[in-house]
């Protein structure tokens, strides 16, 4: 029963009581005031024991809402830490290169560098569960690849991508970013 059911409810229970007649209640008219009292007092009570729920569950609910947006922001804050780990070894590698390439190192050892710093990013990306999506052969998926350019092509079937322009990537099975591809006609 909520408030304004208990309230029209002492309402009705008073209307009552004023109607009745003077032939009704005479000698009955003490013990019906004491126990048209006694029913208010206890619906009062009622009311007040329903009131004090509401702002409990009212309370709990506010107090759950903070706990599971700071539960959230916990947990971004651990998944954005994770991340920066996997990527600072990368970032340090970077800087190794550019330290040789200040000190003169030749041309082919500094490819080599960057080359295996490409891996290691790679597989860095891969430990956060960034995989790269396939473009060159497949059948263009609008989910996947968004298309620059359709080129004829004797040598591919119509609606497959022959090059890619820059890689798509999922983050688990999200897609991120889609590759921007060009199709064959």
């Amino acid at each position: 029963m909520d408030n304004k059911d208990i309230s029209e409810n002492i309402k009705q229970q008073i209307n009552e009581s004023e109607n009745m007649s003077e032939e009704e209640n005479a000698g009955e008219e003490t013990v019906s005031e004491s126990t048209n009292n006694s029913d208010i007092d206890k619906l009062i009570l009622e009311k007040e024991e329903l009131n004090n729920q509401l702002l409990r569950s009212i309370a709990e609910f506010q107090n759950f809402r903070k706990r599971t947006a700071q539960e959230k922001d916990s947990l971004r804050k651990l998944a954005n830490e994770q991340f920066a780990l996997e990527l600072l070894p990368v970032l340090d590698n970077f800087s190794r290169t550019l330290l040789a390439i200040e000190s003169g190192a030749d041309v082919d050892s500094i490819k080599q560098g960057v080359h295996m710093i490409a891996k290691q990013l790679e597989t860095a990306l891969k430990n956060c569960n960034v995989t790269k999506i396939p473009s060159v052969g497949e059948e263009f998926n609008p989910e996947y690849h968004e298309a620059l350019a359709t080129i004829d092509s004797a040598d591919h079937t119509s609606g497959t991508v022959i090059e890619e322009i820059e890689s798509g990537y999922l983050l688990s099975e999200k897609v991120i970013r889609v590759a921007r591809v060009k199709v064959a006609k």
